[in-house]
């Protein structure tokens, strides 16, 4: 299943911090934004863009073709909003406003909290160094991306080069943070590794991956990702709503997309 539109939820309570700024009285954030939008709030307009965060009577307004999407920890709930129109955060949720042609679609935020990951406008996933030929189509790492829970930020996983010849690919994994200084380092001929507890992530700092694929007759490949721990508050809330929502908090996290 290809996760490129699929939202890994993501909100900010009142008084949750993220990155050192508070957002007293925040009842909602925006997780996703394809397309043009602008966000309204108290007359006044600024880009849309992922992390903003909304209040009550804050509105967003996409152009014909946009998607913006809200989630709402507090009521437990994802809202996708389809433009072209304007859309209002209101104590029901949001809505759209009169004469708006777009439309609002709701879900319950426990189907989508099992993966987080935001997808920041910085975030961009780096091209493959070499193309053979076709066994290298399904490389490609898979998680994480975006903002994380701690527990999912230390899976790294990726697609096999050839799956009927996995042993012949050998994956060299390095994990350096934003600075260039490499926190983790190894090699397996398995498509995930767990990145060990003694290895500590500081949360508010971008952490770049690299997976190197080396196999037969010199054959290298290589992808990375970027990923960012959230606020250690959030993290909390945000386990805690999984925990009530019967998810299991200790199954895997992430599937590889046929």
């Amino acid at each position: 299943m290809k996760r490129q539109f699929l939202l890994r939820c993501l909100a900010i309570v009142a008084t949750a911090t993220l990155h050192g700024i508070a957002f007293a009285g925040t009842v909602a954030m925006v997780t996703e934004v394809q397309g043009e939008g602008e966000l309204i709030q108290q007359g006044k307009r600024a880009p849309l863009q992922a992390r903003a965060a909304m209040n009550a009577s804050d509105s967003v307004q996409l152009a014909d073709g946009a998607r913006v999407a809200v989630a709402v920890v507090a009521r437990g709930q994802v809202y996708y909003a389809f433009g072209p129109g304007v859309f209002k955060l209101q104590d029901e949720g949001l809505t759209a406003e009169r004469g708006t042609r777009g439309r609002v679609e709701r879900r319950e935020l426990a189907a989508a909290i099992r993966a987080l990951s935001v997808d920041p406008a910085r975030n961009a996933q780096a091209t493959i160094v070499t193309r053979g030929d076709g066994l290298s189509r399904g490389f490609a790492v898979v998680a994480p991306k975006g903002l994380q829970l701690d527990a999912d930020a230390r899976r790294l996983v990726w697609r096999a080069v050839d799956a009927d010849r996995s042993i012949d690919w050998q994956y060299h994994v390095v994990l350096s943070d934003d600075d260039g200084t490499v926190a983790f380092e190894t090699t397996t001929r398995a498509t995930e590794v767990v990145v060990p507890a003694s290895v500590s992530l500081m949360r508010g700092r971008e952490y770049i991956y690299e997976v190197i694929a080396t196999g037969p007759l010199g054959r290298r490949f290589s992808d990375s990702q970027r990923f960012e721990l959230v606020d250690s508050t959030l993290e909390d809330r945000l386990v805690q709503a999984r925990v009530a929502a019967g998810d299991d908090t200790t199954s895997p996290r992430w599937a590889i997309p046929s």
